[in-house]
C-alpha cells in the first residue's frame, strides 16, 4: 500500500467515524487531500471549458489542453506531489482564463441588451 493510499484510507476513516474533517486532519493527510482538492478543481475546470466553447477564441487554448492532460494522467494514478506547484499554478491560470471568458461573454450580453432597449 502506498503512502498516499494509506493517507486516503486514514482520511476516509476519520470522515466516516466523525462525519467531519478538521484542519489538523486535513493537514495530517495532505499527501492525499492535496490531490483530491486539485483533481476536484481540474474536473470543474474541464467542465467549464466544455460549457464555454467560445473560450478557444478568447482564452488560452493551451490551458485547456493542460487541464485535459493532467486529468488524463490521473487515470494512470500519477502523483501530484511530483509537480504539485506546477499543477496548482496551471489550475489557477486556467481558472483566470475561464473568468476572463465569462467576463467577455457577460459584457457582450449586456451590450446586446442595451441595443435592444434603444
Amino acid at each position: 500500500m502506498t503512502s498516499i493510499h494509506s493517507k486516503a484510507l486514514g482520511f476516509l476513516k476519520v470522515l466516516v467515524q466523525e462525519n467531519a474533517i478538521t484542519f489538523q486532519q486535513d493537514r495530517k493527510h495532505n499527501d492525499w487531500t492535496f490531490g483530491y482538492y486539485l483533481n476536484n478543481a481540474y474536473f470543474r475546470l474541464q467542465l467549464a471549458y466544455k460549457k464555454l466553447p467560445s473560450i478557444d477564441q478568447r482564452g488560452d487554448s493551451n490551458l485547456r489542453a493542460v487541464v485535459d492532460e493532467v486529468l488524463d494522467a490521473q487515470v494512470g494514478l500519477a502523483n501530484h506531489n511530483e509537480q504539485a506547484e506546477t499543477d496548482w499554478e496551471n489550475a489557477h491560470k486556467a481558472a483566470e482564463d475561464i473568468f476572463k471568458a465569462l467576463a467577455a461573454k457577460n459584457t457582450r450580453r449586456r451590450k446586446g441588451r442595451r441595443r435592444t432597449r434603444a
